[in-house]
């Protein structure tokens, strides 16, 4: 156990489940919105996955073992997984500024939906901060995966470890003892740039709902998609930092348009009606 590993396992985490509230508070600061819409995000965002994340689970299984050594066969399943993620988080958003903000006496304007859009963004962060966490612990409780250790570990399980479980306990073991600091740190980045992300995909489909312009909503769905597209298959083609940097490209170009087209989103919302219909 490499006690700088364990220091940056905290450091990451810490700051991926404060980094969002903090945005949040510095939002609330600049523009007034209401908590309420934070709140709203973050509980959209968990029933959204509820949902999406069995169905990409059983798209998963139905793809079959091996697929990372078929490139043909997983960019298929990098498409059909991107294609969820978009259908389901921007359908969620536009679902909730037409039906949800108003019966929850949240007004619908920009600043809410800008609120909305980091709680969305910012409970998917906490949350991978909180998992980060449980796995800091069970890296520090790590040992060598020596067959005593593995022996000790079946003994506790009472004997039930196969050995294919016991060889892929010793694979997972190993990888987890030879991380080093520098590969946890792309999980922060990753976070902040999903945040802006997330931002500039609620801007979209906010303009969407309250100007019924579907093909905002379309936009949204297609760019929400490309980006799990293009980070999943990058990944497995070529690495993390390499997905990373494509995700980088990404939220830049969500920064640009955030910047780009906040003044028109927020004299949208300006003149947005309190209560839209389908």
């Amino acid at each position: 156990m490499d006690q700088l590993v364990v220091f940056t396992f905290a450091f990451v985490s810490v700051l991926e489940i404060a980094l969002p509230f903090a945005a949040a508070f510095w939002l609330a600061k600049k523009l007034g919105p209401s908590w309420k819409a934070f709140a709203a995000g973050a509980l959209f965002f968990v029933v959204i996955q509820l949902v999406h994340a069995p169905v990409a689970v059983a798209v998963q299984s139905g793809f079959g073992a091996g697929v990372a050594s078929q490139p043909l066969m997983l960019a298929a399943l990098a498409a059909v997984l991107g294609l969820l993620a978009g259908l389901f988080e921007e359908v969620g958003r536009f679902l909730a500024f037409r039906h949800v903000f108003g019966r929850a006496g949240i007004r619908l304007d920009g600043r809410n939906a800008a609120m909305f859009g980091v709680g969305w963004g910012g409970i998917e962060s906490a949350i991978v901060g909180a998992l980060l966490i449980f796995t800091m612990f069970i890296y520090a409780s790590l040992q060598p995966a020596t067959p005593a250790y593995i022996a000790q570990v079946n003994a506790s399980m009472n004997g039930t470890l196969t050995g294919e479980q016991a060889m892929l306990l010793s694979a997972q073991t190993q990888q987890l003892l030879s991380l080093s600091p520098l590969d946890l740190l792309p999980s922060l980045a990753e976070r902040i740039m999903a945040m802006v992300l997330h931002v500039a995909w609620t801007m979209l489909v906010f303009l969407a709902a309250i100007q019924n312009r579907k093909k905002l909503l379309a936009v949204a769905i297609a760019w929400h998609a490309a980006v799990d597209f293009s980070t999943v298959l990058i990944a497995q083609l070529a690495g993390v930092y390499a997905a990373e940097a494509s995700l980088l490209v990404f939220a830049v170009i969500a920064a640009y348009y955030i910047k780009n087209s906040w003044p028109e989103f927020m004299q949208a919302a300006e003149s947005a009606p309190q209560q839209t219909g389908a």
